[in-house]
């Protein structure tokens, strides 16, 4: 008998307690709680075309802007390395030049580079010439190697994944490069499923190190191809029937972000979208539309641009544009929803392209 009773009250008890904890409000200091999130804790650094021309650096947690290089020249390319202290930044007459991070002081180095990047794991930033490789060491930004290469590079059409450097030529060949020895180590070459080789738009590397995913275009599409480097296969395309911009894989490599810049007109003008879609199947999952972030014009849509993530994954940062007023802004895109959270620079007059990510110098 006293067994029963003391096996009801721990299940009077127990329902108490899970009663208590269920109607229990959020400021309970007994409760556990989750854990929150905090916003990754470093710079995104902007080059903006035309008007005021150089790099601009944001704070990824307020999202303001702290401070500026000007150039007299338009800024394409931006890089920042894994330690958040250096930038290279690349200007529209092919030439790098270094910088301290923290105090934008110059260093005295320049490099005639059209793509550059701070490779991971190394004190080395790597750049492409039209037909050549540069390979500088840091923090001094001595040239440790310069090479020759068949392939026409251009800086759209190159992505690191790893140590290795991916690169795409003429029309449907990817090259493979280590960038310790500069050999190549592999070579494929892909084609359209009517046997006509793609001419490869642009094409983003997965953490695996295996897969590649490229804009492939032909005389019937535009394609998004998962291909397979290790088994010289495509494993999976997605006829996409629009103009597109980029494609990138998410550090997590869960999911595929391509821009479809959008088709400026006269008299009517169709707005830039981010298509989303499962990195592993290719199945389309949504679209992140562009309408409705300029302010006092809820019908305008803004063009889609480069894509840059924070190197959690938690943050896509889109540059964007309005083609017909040659202005744009950066969105903030909270990747977990795929919602746009923040318009950074909502005056709407800047014209930003590429951007980098890193931490606090």
């Amino acid at each position: 008998m006293g067994r029963e009773r003391l096996a009801a009250s721990v299940a009077v008890a127990t329902m108490v307690m899970v009663l208590f904890i269920m109607g229990c409000s959020d400021d309970c200091p007994i409760c556990p709680k989750p854990p929150v999130e905090q916003p990754y804790q470093g710079r995104l650094y902007v080059c903006m075309l035309f008007g005021t021309s150089g790099v601009f650096v944001v704070d990824t947690q307020t999202d303001s802007v702290l401070d500026s290089i000007v150039y007299d020249r338009s800024a394409m390319t931006v890089s920042a390395s894994d330690d958040g202290r250096y930038l290279a930044v690349g200007d529209d007459h092919g030439t790098t030049r270094a910088y301290d991070a923290a105090t934008l002081r110059q260093l005295p180095v320049t490099a005639p580079l059209i793509g550059l990047e701070f490779l991971k794991e190394s004190n080395a930033l790597f750049g492409v010439g039209r037909h050549s490789f540069y390979k500088y060491s840091v923090p001094d930004f001595g040239l440790i190697f310069t090479g020759t290469t068949d392939l026409d590079v251009n800086v759209h059409r190159y992505v690191r994944s790893r140590d290795l450097l991916i690169l795409a030529g003429d029309t449907n060949r990817i090259v493979v490069v280590d960038t310790d020895s500069f050999r190549v180590r592999k070579d494929r070459r892909i084609w359209a499923p009517n046997g006509e080789p793609y001419t490869l738009w642009r094409l983003d590397g997965h953490p695996n190190g295996d897969l590649v995913y490229a804009i492939g275009i032909y005389s019937r599409s535009v394609d998004l191809i998962c291909y397979s480097l290790d088994s010289g296969k495509i494993l999976n395309l997605y006829p996409m029937y629009t103009r597109l911009g980029e494609v990138r894989v998410s550090p997590k490599g869960d999911k595929v972000y391509v821009t479809d810049p959008g088709i400026p007109g006269m008299h009517s003008y169709n707005p830039g979208n981010i298509f989303v879609f499962d990195a592993y199947t290719g199945e389309y999952l949504h679209g992140i539309s562009l309408v409705g972030y300029v302010a006092g014009f809820p019908w305008e849509g803004l063009d889609a641009w480069q894509l840059e993530f924070s190197p959690d994954g938690s943050i896509l940062y889109v540059s964007t544009g309005h083609s017909l007023s040659r202005a744009g802004t950066v969105l903030k895109i909270n990747t977990k929803t795929d919602a746009i959270e923040k318009v950074i620079f909502p005056e709407i007059n800047r014209w930003p392209r590429r951007m980098a990510v890193g931490p606090v110098p």
